[in-house]
């Protein structure tokens, strides 16, 4: 008994490795396909990530093998999470440190803040209006479908800091910190208004309701949460100047690098994992993208590890995408109530586009339409929130039963498939949609680096003429910066 209990979990373990295996390997096919076919679509760039999470999609939902159920059984999604989590630290890592933010707080904090809650208020009256939904679950939906996703949005914010679009303007910068920030706020949100709709539930059933003060430590524990992990970025960051000391600089600078790139990797894959055991998991994007700043300042522009960065990022992009694309099943998908969610799921994208155009417009002054109309596009992608916490509301749902009556039992396992269905939909609707607008609107709406210089450049040459024997000052007012 024993021994047949050991071989069918072995064989269980097996097949999970093997469909994690074909879901990475199809993939990453998907990306090297859509890699190839760029030079044959010039008008619009269509990155390779988006291969890697259609084909990661079709994996999970169409290579079932038979009776083996082979991705519908034992598909690892919280090993694959693991995995995916992992990686975009390594990718936020690069991000923090090309990080530069001086002058651009007010806009970071507006573009974290506003289009955020005008989506999630957005959906959540279309969910009341077409579901007739209590308010609590429908403001919870709304900030499920409201985060954005780092995952998609940070290497296209990536692609364009390397080809150096918008620099000058930290239009990529400002995208990146804001992007650490919007998943945690969505997250509280969520969690506090799932709270109170199942708490309201029992009530209404027995009479008894939980402490609702616990919503309030939620909201001031998120906010230490983020905090916390910005003093603890800030800290390990600042620890890297050891690598200035004289004994360091005995090494050769390859040496140096290879140690760094070293150091930063084995803090991409320790502090999620450290955040997840301490119960800190909403620090870890904050502390990881913070300490990649901190490294960034101690090491200056030459002793960074970019290039190993970038070189390993190529490797773990499947980890990521195609993990991304798994995560959608089409079983999910609740198909009576489908129009209705995508004409919610639109609707918040309207709102959030025309909410990010005027935070962007209100912070600062500089910013062209084009660009301003990029920051809503860039803004919309969605998958690793909505992959995460989609099924939250059904898995609440499937907790009630034996605590309401079967009639109250049944009413929210529906809502928990709609709501599971709507943020299926989102995912699959913004996230290649997003990745394609930023990648292809980036190269031809931002000013390019060069072209700034050049800019400034002319600038200084109309001025020595009209001023021939004048030290004119150059008015940055009319310079695009």
């Amino acid at each position: 008994m024993v021994a047949t209990e050991s071989s069918i979990e072995l064989e269980n373990s097996l097949l999970s490795w093997i469909s994690y295996f074909i879901v990475l390997v199809v993939g990453a096919l998907g990306g090297v396909i859509f890699e190839l076919l760029k030079p044959l679509c010039k008008s619009i760039c269509i990155p390779s990530l988006v291969g890697m999470i259609l084909f990661g999609c079709l994996a999970r939902n169409l290579l079932d093998f038979g009776s083996t159920e082979l991705m519908s059984r034992h598909y690892p999604e919280s090993f694959a999470d693991w995995g995916r989590q992992i990686c975009l630290s390594i990718i936020l890592m690069r991000g923090g440190l090309e990080l530069d933010l001086k002058g651009k707080g007010l806009t970071v904090l507006l573009l974290t803040l506003v289009p955020q809650m005008m989506e999630a208020c957005t959906v959540a009256l279309c969910t009341r209006a077409f579901f007739k939904y209590p308010w609590s679950i429908c403001l919870a939906n709304g900030f499920c479908i409201g985060a954005v996703s780092p995952a998609v949005l940070v290497p296209s914010v990536m692609m364009l800091i390397e080809q150096k679009y918008g620099i000058a303007k930290k239009i990529p910068q400002i995208l990146l910190a804001a992007s650490s920030f919007d998943d945690i706020s969505a997250i509280t949100l969520f969690s506090v208004f799932s709270t109170v709709a199942f708490n309201v539930v029992k009530a209404k059933e027995n009479g008894n309701i939980e402490d609702n003060n616990n919503i309030r430590t939620m909201i001031g524990m998120s906010v230490f949460y983020v905090v916390t992990g910005a003093i603890a970025g800030a800290f390990l960051g600042s620890l890297m100047i050891c690598f200035n000391s004289k004994k360091m600089k005995q090494f050769s600078e390859i040496t140096q690098m290879r140690v760094k790139f070293l150091v930063m990797i084995l803090m991409a894959i320790f502090m999620p994992i450290l955040c997840v055991i301490t119960e800190f998991q909403e620090s870890k994007f904050i502390l990881i993208i913070t300490f990649g700043y901190f490294c960034n300042q101690v090491w200056g522009e030459d002793g960074r590890p970019k290039s190993q960065l970038a070189f390993l990022w190529t490797f773990c992009q499947p980890f990521v995408f195609a993990t991304v694309g798994a995560a959608i099943k089409f079983s999910d998908i609740d198909w009576g109530s489908f129009r209705k969610n995508i004409i919610v799921v639109l609707a918040g994208l309207v709102i959030r586009w025309l909410a990010t155009f005027a935070s962007v417009s209100i912070s600062d002054k500089k910013f062209l339409f084009k660009e301003k109309a990029f920051f809503g596009f860039a803004w919309i992608p969605k998958a690793t929130v909505q992959a995460a916490i989609g099924g939250a509301t059904l898995n609440n749902a499937i907790r009630l039963k034996g605590q309401v009556s079967d009639q109250t039992y049944l009413y929210w396992i529906d809502i928990g498939y709609v709501l599971l269905s709507m943020a299926v939909i989102a995912i699959i609707i913004t996230a290649p949609l997003g990745a394609i607008l930023t990648n292809t609107l980036g190269t031809k709406w931002l000013t390019k680096d060069e072209d700034h210089h050049e800019q400034i450049k002319n600038h200084m040459t109309r001025s020595v003429k009209i001023y021939p024997n004048q030290n004119m000052p150059i008015d940055q007012g009319n310079v695009i910066i």
